[in-house]
């Protein structure tokens, strides 16, 4: 077993703060992709959008994308050809409500299409 990354959970860009999701995933290139939906206490009353953080082959964060189509991503899916490859990242967090102690409520959902280009080296 070895360690990929260690990702600090302070990143300005991820729009309050990091919480590594299940929307993770390799291309053929190395290079990783990982989704994150950050909370201050585990619960939707604390929860922040949230971004993409793309780490190189060595497990070092290259880029973090985060947008206003970007929240709370938690399902990942890819169809990679190589030279360019397509994420499919379903997104939970629009219009969730439970902030008062009840189970959270997902009144939308969206899934976002990303079309990459991936240089080679």
């Amino acid at each position: 077993m070895t360690l990929l990354a260690q990702i600090p959970l302070n990143l300005k860009e991820c729009l309050g703060g990091v919480g590594v999701s299940t929307a993770m995933t390799m291309l053929k290139s190395g290079w990783v992709i990982v989704g994150s939906t950050p909370s201050n206490d585990g619960t939707t009353g604390t929860k922040g959008a949230g971004c993409m953080i793309v780490l190189d082959p060595a497990g070092k964060i290259a880029k973090v994308w985060s947008s206003p189509n970007i929240n709370d991503p938690c399902n990942m899916a890819v169809v990679d050809n190589g030279a360019n490859a397509t994420l499919f990242v379903s997104m939970a967090g629009f219009g969730v409500s439970g902030a008062d102690g009840n189970p959270p409520v997902f009144k939308q959902t969206t899934v976002l299409r990303l079309d990459l280009d991936i240089p080679e080296g």
